[in-house]
């Protein structure tokens, strides 16, 4: 039997069980396999916040239950992705420089291989530059986004500067 069951989505959680008491406004859109509430959204201004008594992702480490992954697809749809990658292990972060973007594409574990990074790329291509070892860039455009291809060690890091 699932832990939580969120939004169609069955998952298991680790660590802790907080059963919650939703403020007024506040929609409970999960609860726990015993019935009491688990995970809240509440509206602020133009965004939203969402609260889960419990930590799902601690399990995802060890269980890899893509479920998980699928609910918060849904739940961030309509977010404007920055960068992603193809890894589970490879997160990117971006960081507006002026017209330009400072893209850190960062290996978060002690296995090397490859990783496809991807932006959306706005009007035509980029110039990119990779500014700490100063290597060849290997990008092409798919689909309106710029895509890096890269190999990363072992907790391995590239930051490009993209104008």
């Amino acid at each position: 039997m699932p832990d939580l069951i969120a939004e169609g989505h069955e998952l298991t959680t680790r660590m802790h069980k907080e059963v919650l008491e939703p403020l007024a406004g506040a929609e409970v859109i999960g609860h726990f396999s015993t019935g009491e509430p688990a995970v809240v959204e509440n509206a602020f201004g133009e965004g939203r916040a969402i609260y889960i008594g419990t930590n799902p992702f601690i399990s995802f480490i060890t269980d890899r239950d893509m479920h998980l992954l699928d609910w918060m697809h849904e739940l961030n749809e309509d977010v404007a992705r920055h960068a992603w990658t193809d890894s589970f292990f490879v997160a990117a972060r971006v960081l507006l420089r002026g017209a330009g973007r400072l893209v850190f594409l960062m290996n978060l574990s002690r296995q090397d291989g490859p990783v496809t990074l991807s932006l959306p790329a706005g009007e035509g291509r980029p110039n990119v530059q990779e500014l700490i070892d100063g290597g060849d860039v290997r990008c092409r455009m798919v689909d309106g986004n710029l895509t890096i291809s890269e190999h990363l060690g072992p907790y391995g890091t590239k930051v490009y500067l993209i104008e």
